[in-house]
């Protein structure tokens, strides 16, 4: 799966030049305050995981809708060496067994 992170254009569109301007207009126009930090990481690089709350902030401030900020593309078919992943499913508990605590002592 692809995935797009359009944070650094929609700051050029913007004429944001760094991390600490998007944080100080995040405070003057929604009163939001996020650790340029944090900022500076999401601006850099596409962030792993992303809460919901972090990209409503973001669409808002941009006046844009999500797909404007991510695009995510997926792949035809995703495989591993054994065929076709699996879907989430109940996982098999393994068989119980007795332990000999004699052995830990």
């Amino acid at each position: 799966m692809a995935i797009e992170w359009r944070l650094q254009e929609l700051m050029q569109a913007r004429q944001i030049p760094n991390a600490y301007q998007l944080a100080l207009m995040l405070e003057q126009e929604l009163g939001i305050q996020i650790s340029r930090v944090a900022l500076d990481k999401q601006i850099k690089e596409a962030p792993t995981q992303l809460r919901l709350e972090t990209a409503q902030i973001l669409c808002t401030f941009f006046q844009c809708p999500l797909e404007a900020l991510l695009i995510i593309t997926p792949e035809s078919r995703l495989k591993h060496p054994g065929g076709l992943i699996q879907p989430y499913g109940k996982k098999e508990k393994p068989s119980s067994f007795m332990v000999d605590p004699g052995k830990f002592f």
